[in-house]
């Protein structure tokens, strides 16, 4: 348990320093806290270690709007019996496309999630 809590944190802080602004939601959830002060966004590696000191198991959120951190997301989703990693590889090959290198996380799914800076 131990292990999970400080990977949390460290992860929250690696987020800020990189300039990611990143808001904190309920453990194991897409779900904001309901306590005022733990819906705000976390932008200093000083709140992040304060948030993370009140809910070390908090799940890390990064808000894709314009107004927080400008990304697209592309969501490639593994479940109700599509495969969608096969779907994304025939749509690009079939139209000739390319996507540039980018930040990837492993979605809850098993599928993958891929952020690109909205330019």
């Amino acid at each position: 348990m131990e292990e999970n809590t400080l990977t949390l944190l460290s992860s929250a802080k690696e987020y800020v320093n990189k300039g990611v602004v990143i808001v904190p939601l309920k453990p194991r959830s897409k779900y904001n806290f309901s306590i005022k002060d733990f819906r705000k966004t976390i932008r200093t590696t000083d709140a992040a270690e304060h948030m993370w000191g009140f809910c070390a198991k908090a799940n890390i959120s990064a808000p894709t709007s314009k107004k927080y951190n400008n990304w697209i997301v592309i969501d490639i989703d593994v479940k109700n019996g599509i495969d969608g990693v096969e779907k994304i590889r025939e749509l690009i090959s079939a139209n000739k496309l390319s996507l540039s290198e980018t930040a990837v996380s492993k979605s809850g799914s098993g599928g993958f999630h891929c952020y690109y800076r909205n330019i």
